[in-house]
């Protein structure tokens, strides 16, 4: 018989009916490689069984974009791309299909060379172009701004530069945090 406060022994925990990933909603929210660690949380049916008297796995079947931390419940956005979570207690399981986000990374003028060879005041316009990467990311969805160091010699609409007057102006491309520049020369015509 037992008295007070003594434990149940192991079989009498009852069989795992079912497990649900309770947060699903939270781990399918937007989420981009490097961003903070989420937590797999779970239910149990019946109410008596918990992750603390049964044996549970989490698994990601794409560990190299979603890993699965040492105490079995951290998720950590490795890489871009999309893996499925799948918690595992005696023979049930529930699973949810997360993505991760690619995050940018890098920000080039791709044609420095053309920009910074020979300008001769008002010699018509050139246009600025650029990679991103990763390859996911390009100018049209992503918020890309490009300036003069000074209006006064060369102004920028949009990717456009025009030559106003004669001087130096530095040219910065800007895509979130990164960016890059091509310092330019703008001469004038000699007879």
């Amino acid at each position: 018989a037992c008295l007070v406060g003594c434990n149940k022994a192991a079989n009498d925990i009852p069989a795992v009916e079912s497990v649900s990933i309770s947060n699903k909603s939270a781990l399918q929210a937007d989420w981009y490689e490097g961003g903070a660690d989420r937590v797999v949380e779970l239910t149990f049916s019946p109410n008596d069984v918990s992750a603390e008297n049964t044996e549970v796995k989490v698994v990601s079947n794409r560990p190299h974009i979603i890993s699965v931390g040492a105490d079995g419940r951290t998720l950590k956005a490795e890489s871009a791309g999309t893996a499925t979570i799948t918690a595992v207690a005696d023979d049930k399981q529930d699973s949810v299909l997360v993505t991760v986000k690619p995050v940018l990374k890098e920000v080039t003028i791709t044609n420095k060379a053309e920009l910074t060879s020979l300008w001769v005041q008002g010699d018509g316009e050139r246009t600025v172009e650029v990679s991103l990467k990763p390859d996911a990311f390009t100018v049209e969805n992503t918020g890309i701004s490009v300036s003069s160091s000074n209006t006064g010699v060369i102004a920028v609409d949009g990717m456009k530069l025009s030559s106003l007057s004669l001087g130096t102006a530095t040219i910065t491309v800007t895509a979130g945090e990164y960016s890059d520049t091509a310092i330019i020369e703008v001469i004038a015509l000699e007879n």
